[in-house]
């Protein structure tokens, strides 16, 4: 129930291949059937590329999907947001 966006470098940097792509995070149609999440997906050309993601359509989806936000754990997201940075993650070069 997340969209994700996926950036690549270009096909023949490295053993990249391009095809960045845009899954939207909703699962299932409305009958219940499941379907490919891939909305996009773009070559493996470099260039800029754009795709259309319906936040609405997402937002409803989550209100209705089974799991709803049984797995949201909010008593852990301030971990993301701590700027804190410990041993062993600390590097000679850090600047603070």
């Amino acid at each position: 129930m997340l969209a994700n966006a996926t950036c690549n470098y270009p096909d023949g940097a490295g053993e990249c291949n391009g095809h960045s792509s845009l899954f939207d995070g909703i699962a299932y149609f409305d009958d219940g059937s499941s379907r490919d999440m891939c909305t996009f997906l773009a070559p493996g050309d470099e260039g800029l590329y754009t795709a259309d993601l319906d936040l609405d359509r997402l937002r409803d989806y989550r209100k209705t999907e089974i799991h709803g936000n049984a797995y949201r754990h909010p008593d852990r997201y301030g971990l993301l947001l701590d700027t804190r940075i410990e041993k062993p993650f600390i590097r000679p070069d850090h600047r603070a």
